[in-house]
Order: structure tokens, then C-alpha cells, then sequence
């Protein structure tokens, strides 16, 4: 092996590294700084007005559930029904010609 081309692949693999973790090392500081000025407020979230009368979707859920179990498409195996075959089948018996 060339002893030139050893230390230039070592020195261009050197490189890289020190690009890519300077530029790792660059974007972090970024996501700190975007962090720091960005502060999230510490007010309290009040939470949203919630509806006591939850029947209206008992009763949505309710005929959902009832029109799901009453559809007719629901996949069975039952239209698949295999028949014997009762003609001359060349590939079951393996000779050609």
C-alpha cells in the first residue's frame, strides 16, 4: 500500500469527522438559544368547557356499533369453498409431454 494514499484517506476521513461534529456541536448551540428565547410562560391553562350531557354520544356510539355488527359485507371464509377436481390434472402427476 502507498504510504501517500493511506495518510490522505486518514486525513480525509479525519476532516469529515471534525465537519460533521462541528456542525452537530453549531446546531445544538442553535436549538439552546432557540430554547432560552423562547421560554415557555408558566400561566395556568384552563382547561376547555367540557359538555355534562355526554348522552347524545352514548346514543352516536350506540347506532355506530349497532350499523357496524348489522353490515352484510363482513369478511368470512365462507364464500371460499374448494371443490375436488375430478378431470385429468398434468401438474399433479409431474410427467411432460
Amino acid at each position: 500500500m502507498v504510504v501517500e494514499s493511506y495518510i490522505y484517506s486518514v486525513f480525509v476521513t479525519v476532516l469529515g469527522m471534525v465537519i460533521v461534529f462541528s456542525f452537530l456541536t453549531f446546531l445544538s448551540l442553535m436549538m439552546i438559544a432557540l430554547k432560552k428565547s423562547f421560554k415557555e410562560k408558566k400561566e395556568a391553562i384552563q382547561p376547555a368547557v367540557v359538555d355534562k350531557d355526554i348522552d347524545w354520544i352514548k346514543a352516536a356510539v350506540s347506532a355506530f356499533l349497532a350499523y357496524e355488527s348489522a353490515e352484510l359485507n363482513t369478511p368470512t371464509a365462507y364464500l371460499w369453498q374448494p371443490q375436488a377436481r375430478e378431470e385429468y390434472d398434468p401438474w399433479l402427476t409431474g410427467r411432460r409431454g
